[in-house]
């Protein structure tokens, strides 16, 4: 990955807060190997605590962020799609938001990798 681009002061990122966005935020990211995932919840439990914010982002790619109330779930396809191609997943504590994520109808799928379990 070339770092010679990326400036942690001012990171890109694409607010997502309808479905417009939502898909033409996504688009790009079909293109991506690797997709780090991460999910703001209202609270611990996914039976009854939902999510209110998805992150995802990829190399050369803005992060996208999610105002995931804000997308209806019938709108919500691309979206579903995307957590399940091909792309490796990353994610901090997976079993986490993959519960949340299968809870909301997201359900990610393929190869994922958790930085929580990887050995020290």
């Amino acid at each position: 990955m070339n770092t010679n681009n990326i400036n942690i002061f001012n990171p890109q990122y694409t607010l997502v807060s309808n479905v417009s966005t939502l898909n033409s935020a996504l688009q790009p990211l079909f293109q991506a190997e690797v997709l780090a995932i991460d999910c703001e919840t209202t609270g611990l439990d996914p039976l009854t605590d939902s999510i209110r914010l998805i992150q995802i982002a990829a190399p050369n790619h803005p992060v996208v962020l999610i105002d995931l109330p804000a997308i209806p779930k019938s709108d919500r396809q691309l979206l579903k799609k995307l957590l399940s191609n091909s792309a490796v997943k990353i994610a901090h504590n997976a079993k986490f938001d993959w519960q949340f994520l299968a809870q909301a109808g997201l359900q990610p799928s393929g190869q994922f990798f958790d930085t929580q379990l990887t050995p020290k």
